[in-house]
């Protein structure tokens, strides 16, 4: 065949191909991978799956691929035509919100279907406003059905009523498709049902072939990872590094994450993430990640309450699709009430956006209130944690509770150390400045606490801290001149 041939047919090829700018600079393609064409792939034009859709359509008319440079020279150009726009749709993993204000959650079931979610209702759309690209490891969303109620996840998990709202406001927010996200922390002994708990949870919202991972080694494989995963599963937790836990707590909120290759700095993952973290309590005591987490606490279950793994994926399996549509429905529900400004939390605890859109998801899942005595409760209970897996707190603690204190940080320092007596570790400050860094730190476990924390202005060996319980103040030393 002749070159012109040749590009010809390769370029009315492309054609067949709905060719679609994302919002993300990348242009994808929408191909159709049977002679049915009900099989559905979205992929980036410049791909390896691309290139060989194309060569495949090719043979099958001619017998023979494509020359390799010339296959190259047509799919470059074709990219080239939208290279530089930015008004195309927008690009999402799992859940994503159009322009338009509707939130698409991709089915993932090779037709290309995604539950299109606003005011108005849910509907399973053929042609989301939105792109979704392929990926290997994701599976499939069951078909969500309308009248589904949320009582199945506490008759299988034998959960108590609030660990139920918990984990239900965890999936409405996560299903929204906007942060920031709290974290889900389930945590109990051997035995207790937190991985299958856990992979159960992760897929009511983004399943996933591979089951739940280890701590990635740093941001840079974090970054790897949420790239290619809407939730962020993590199993077998004992500790989480200093770096790793602020890592995860920005990517819950909301974060970029940079580095440099081959002389270059790149963006390896800029957005938001939902995370679920799974082991023992240990790992409770990283301040600024459990304070925006909601834990759940197992009990080991009775023997005859454990069931074989196979059989008990299989159960879950089943009340999927009715759970999906409970909570779609209380989706739709929260959405008619923000667009009515009928919103606005009684109070905030920490997580304002994840409170106000809780408020107005709740009517109709329970009673008004239940959320944030529950929510209000975890706090408490995250705060205590803190107190109890940090010995420098549980020792100021006791002597607050005891006197107040009125003084330098190095006397208080000293005082700390001769009040307790257990096992200090390296979290414990070993000079006047690593204590007063910690007060500052940690001012919101103290107000938790109900501890007042007053840090007087002066020079840094002479400058005055005064602390007291609330309700119980203790006579203020001069300040120094």
């Amino acid at each position: 065949m002749d070159p012109i041939t040749i590009r010809n047919m390769l370029e009315e090829i492309l054609n067949k191909a709905e060719i679609v700018p994302g919002q993300d600079g990348n242009v994808y393609a929408r191909i159709y991978l049977d002679e049915d064409e009900t099989e559905v792939a979205t992929v980036i034009v410049p791909s390896a799956e691309f290139r060989r859709w194309v060569s495949r359509k090719f043979c099958s008319v001619t017998g023979q691929f494509p020359p390799s440079s010339m296959l190259t020279e047509v799919i470059a150009n074709c990219a080239a035509d939208f290279c530089g726009i930015r008004i195309g749709l927008q690009v999402g993993i799992r859940i994503c919100q159009s322009d338009s204000g509707r939130t698409y959650i991709d089915l993932a079931d090779e037709t290309g279907r995604a539950i299109a979610v606003s005011s108005e209702g849910w509907v399973i759309t053929p042609q989301p406003d939105v792109i979704f690209p392929n990926n290997t490891y994701r599976r499939a969303l069951p078909e969500p059905e309308p009248g589904g109620t949320i009582n199945a996840i506490a008759e299988k998990f034998a959960l108590s009523p609030s660990d139920v709202v918990l984990i239900v406001s965890w999936l409405l927010v996560c299903l929204r498709g906007s942060g920031p996200y709290p974290v889900l922390v389930i945590t109990g002994p051997d035995g207790s049902g937190k991985s299958t708990l856990a992979t159960f949870i992760r897929d009511l919202v983004d399943p996933s072939n591979l089951p739940l991972r280890a701590l990635p080694s740093g941001e840079k494989d974090l970054a790897t990872h949420a790239s290619a995963n809407f939730v962020l599963g993590f199993d077998n937790i004992t500790s989480i590094p200093d770096s790793l836990g602020d890592a995860l707590y920005r990517i819950a909120k909301g974060t970029i994450f940079t580095g440099s290759r081959a002389g270059r700095e790149e963006v390896f993952f800029q957005g938001q993430r939902p995370i679920i973290l799974v082991g023992a309590c240990e790992f409770l005591s990283r301040p600024n990640l459990i304070r925006h987490s909601l834990v759940i606490r197992l009990k080991k279950r009775p023997a005859q309450q454990c069931k074989n793994q196979r059989d008990m994926t299989r159960v879950l399996a089943d009340v999927r699709p009715s759970l999906l549509g409970a909570l779609l429905d209380a989706m739709v529900k929260g959405l008619g009430r923000l667009e009515l400004a009928d919103a606005g939390p009684a109070k905030e605890l920490g997580m304002p956006e994840f409170e106000k859109w809780i408020d107005v998801c709740e009517h109709g899942l329970w009673e008004r209130g239940t959320f944030f005595a529950a929510y209000e409760a975890n706090c408490s209970a995250a705060a205590e944690d803190v107190v109890e897996l940090n010995p420098a707190l549980a020792a100021l603690r006791q002597v607050v509770g005891q006197n107040g204190f009125c003084g330098t940080a190095g006397e208080l320092l000293a005082l700390l150390n001769a009040q307790y007596k257990g096992a200090r570790g390296n979290r414990w400050p070993g000079t006047p400045r690593g204590l007063s860094g910690l007060l500052r730190r940690e001012a919101y476990v103290l107000s938790d606490m109900e501890i007042e924390l007053d840090i007087k202005k002066g020079r840094n060996r002479d400058r005055l801290i005064v602390i007291n319980c609330v309700g119980k103040a203790v006579d203020v030393c001069p300040e120094p001149a």
